[in-house]
């Protein structure tokens, strides 16, 4: 079966976005390969499962929920722009990702408007 497996986690320090999102885990998603209808590379790029960043809150030390944090990363057509496979949070408290493959690099996301 086609899998989204997480690539990497990191938790929210209380000196990033605020302290408004301390203790919460940001996941980078790579995306799978597999598409329907085998499961396999070779099927309709469309129906692979999307790269994402995604948040899951917590609240007194049990995950509560899954938010997508960024989204965005595959087209309709199954083209894929990045693919997250690295987090982590800098001293600016900004947080940076990674891209292993189409636009390849780091990438540096800060929040402006909080995620409700």
């Amino acid at each position: 079966p086609s899998r989204n497996a997480p690539m990497d986690v990191a938790f929210v320090p209380p000196s990033a976005w605020a302290g408004r999102y301390s203790g919460n885990a940001i996941v980078a998603l790579k995306g799978s390969w597999g598409t329907k209808p085998a499961g396999r590379a070779f099927g309709d790029r469309a129906t692979r499962r999307h790269p994402a960043l995604l948040m899951v809150r917590f609240e007194d030390g049990e995950a509560k929920d899954v938010v997508d944090l960024v989204t965005g990363f595959q087209r309709a057509n199954g083209e894929r722009l990045a693919r997250p496979v690295g987090v982590a949070f800098g001293p600016d408290g900004a947080l940076y990702f990674t891209s292993d493959s189409h636009l390849e690099g780091l990438f540096r996301l800060r929040i402006r408007k909080p995620v409700d």
